[in-house]
């Protein structure tokens, strides 16, 4: 198999990884649709449901960023190094996003997730997340 081959392979493979990833992550935004966000007054089902939330929101804004987005640019520009911003000014420029600042929030956001918080804390974060899905959604155009 070519390099190219190879490339589109994992490619593929990626992009099948972020269509399930994107699937389950809209089961997740329906499941938390008119929940309550304050943990003291959620269930722990109710709990589970923000936690499923969050962790599928984070797994596909890193497939999609630093897994799939990576696939592309180095297979357009194969001596391309850099940072995650870096790699995100090339995807706006490529058309592979529609801006490379949504995307570095979406991916802060994601990083913030990350921490355990106070449940003043996790209340914003459920509010956030729940309005970033869409955006993160949409990324199936660029598939």
């Amino acid at each position: 198999m070519t390099k190219t081959g190879a490339q589109d392979e994992q490619i593929e493979k990626t992009r099948q990884q972020i269509l399930k990833s994107l699937r389950r992550l809209e089961t997740s935004v329906k499941k938390t649709a008119g929940l309550q966000v304050n943990p003291a007054q959620l269930s722990d089902d109710d709990l589970e449901a923000w936690e499923g939330l969050m962790s599928r929101f984070a797994r596909t804004v890193d497939l999609f960023v630093s897994k799939l987005l990576r696939l592309k640019i180095v297979k357009h520009e194969p001596g391309f190094r850099g940072s995650t911003r870096d790699f995100l000014n090339i995807a706006e420029k490529l058309g592979f996003v529609d801006s490379a600042e949504k995307w570095l929030e979406l991916k802060e956001l994601r990083n913030r997730q990350a921490h355990d918080y106070e449940d003043e804390d996790l209340s914003g974060l459920f509010v956030a997340i729940r309005s970033a899905a869409p955006a993160v959604l949409g990324i199936v155009r660029f598939l």
